[in-house]
């Protein structure tokens, strides 16, 4: 097949502006309902460049499956509905999705040293999920946040830093080479946060996505909904809540307090909240201990307290109607937990929108 020599650089012209526009900072904004591609940080550093440009006061919505939303659309999650909320009120305040599927206070630590050393959150709403705190091993499910914010980091003890860590791996040729591309070719160095910005996830996961709902809104039942028991893994929910008593010596809560050492440090306000549960359904099932559950949580709430952050408990703040499983609201359920939120963290909220406010005057 004969190429022309005007189509060819015609192609070749078309890249190379193509690779100029994308150096520039807002290129291709991440949309405002943005969540992390599932299980995965793609768009991760733009997102949180993003943040750090936002004149508004930012809110960081950083836990796991229950921020990112197991249950929900993007649009429909709980950071989602929190900035629908401020947006309606007329008021200069963003809401961020931070939300990493399955990650545990081991995870979420790093993340927040980030956020503090880019100086991209005036408030972090950091969720706490009881049923990840029983087993004292670490597994870094997301290792690439322990490379940055290091010297943030630098600050956390020693032995929580070590844990879980492996001794970095010798690069192949595969990946010398490219990383060689991906310094001189900026459209294949943005091939992830392209694939997160356009699509909201990797393509072949979004196209099958999409698919599903589409099937879903034509022949029923609607994709997200309310599963029965019957369709529950309830022995995995009985041993997921049967939590042992936690003290502050527990691995995970080590994590969460050295979190909350490091914003504060930072001057960076944190508010720990414990999610919602379906209360009637593991009451009537007997899939928990309700009493020792909530002794748990009066004591992570004088732990949280101790290190300088504030606690808020909405077990039972979303009806179970309204929660997918066991623990993870449907799309109402986060418009009737941001309301409870927003109610509570309004102090935090207007003292942050003050302070931008008093910084904007002063830099004027």
């Amino acid at each position: 097949m004969r190429v022309r020599p005007r189509a060819l650089v015609f192609a070749l012209g078309f890249l190379v502006l193509l690779d100029l526009v994308l150096r520039m900072p807002l290129a291709l904004p991440l949309p405002d309902d943005f969540r992390l591609p599932n299980r995965t940080t793609m768009g991760y550093e733009e997102f949180v460049a993003q943040m750090g440009r936002d004149d508004n006061v930012r809110i960081a919505v950083v836990g796991d499956s229950i921020v990112w939303g197991g249950f929900a659309e993007p649009w429909d999650t709980l950071s989602a509905h929190l900035d629908d909320l401020y947006e309606k009120q007329g008021r200069p305040v963003s809401a961020y999705n931070l939300g990493m599927n399955g990650a545990h206070a081991n995870d979420l630590m790093p993340l927040v040293a980030d956020l503090v050393e880019e100086r991209a959150a005036d408030v972090v709403l950091l969720n706490f999920d009881m049923r990840f705190y029983a087993d004292g091993s670490v597994v870094r499910r997301y290792p690439e946040l322990y490379e940055k914010a290091a010297s943030t980091l630098a600050s956390a003890p020693a032995d929580l830093l070590a844990t879980g860590a492996s001794e970095p791996a010798t690069q192949t040729l595969e990946q010398r080479i490219d990383a060689a591309v991906s310094r001189v070719w900026r459209l294949y160095a943005m091939r992830d946060y392209l694939a997160a910005a356009l699509f909201g996830d990797r393509p072949a996961s979004a196209l099958n996505h999409r698919m599903n709902r589409l099937r879903a809104d034509l022949f029923g039942p609607p994709l997200y909904g309310k599963k029965p028991p019957s369709r529950l893994p309830l022995k995995d929910i009985r041993e997921a809540f049967a939590v042992p008593e936690l003290t502050e010596d527990n691995t995970q809560i080590r994590y969460l307090t050295s979190t909350l050492d490091l914003a504060r440090e930072a001057g960076v306000a944190v508010v720990v909240f414990a999610g919602p549960a379906d209360s009637k359904l593991l009451d009537s099932l007997d899939l928990w201990d309700r009493a020792a559950y909530e002794a748990n949580l009066a004591r992570v709430r004088r732990i949280v307290e101790s290190h300088g952050g504030v606690f808020y408990a909405y077990t039972d703040a979303v009806p179970g109607a309204l929660i997918g499983d066991s623990h993870h609201p449907l799309g109402a359920g986060y418009e009737a937990l941001a309301e409870a939120i927003a109610r509570d963290i309004d102090p935090l909220v207007s003292r942050a929108e003050s302070d931008r406010a008093a910084g904007a005057g002063g830099e004027r």
